[in-house]
């Protein structure tokens, strides 16, 4: 934060501004700033935003520190992923049908059977 005139504010004003927050807000005085990033931190890994985008947020150089300090949220998305395959596996997206120059849909690909090189007569 900085200071109207563009100084770095201090931080027991940041606290200070904080608390005020806080108290405008009706949250308890006991919160940190630190609480509310770990917070912020925590609902978007919980809510599927990855990695390495909240990584980014935090201002982590490396994912493997957002994973040692997160690292409990992340396994009950293994769960979210392998449902959200079992359902995309039952019921796959539509395919997109091109339409030819008529605007009718095109015929479906076929093979005739004796003029396929992979055919044998017997």
């Amino acid at each position: 934060m900085t200071t109207r005139t563009g100084h770095l504010e201090h931080p027991r004003n940041i606290g200070h501004y904080f608390k005020k927050l806080l108290a405008k807000a009706g949250l308890p005085q006991t919160l940190w700033l630190h609480d509310i990033r770990h917070s912020h931190a925590t609902l978007m890994l919980s809510q599927g935003v990855p990695v390495k985008v909240v990584a980014e947020r935090l201002g982590h150089q490396d994912i493997a520190v957002t994973l040692r300090v997160y690292g409990h949220i992340v396994p009950h998305m293994q769960g979210e992923a392998a449902r959200a395959l079992a359902i995309q596996l039952k019921h796959p997206p539509a395919a997109k049908v091109e339409e030819s120059e008529d605007g009718e849909p095109p015929e479906p690909f076929s093979i005739e059977p004796k003029t396929s090189p992979l055919w044998r007569e017997g």
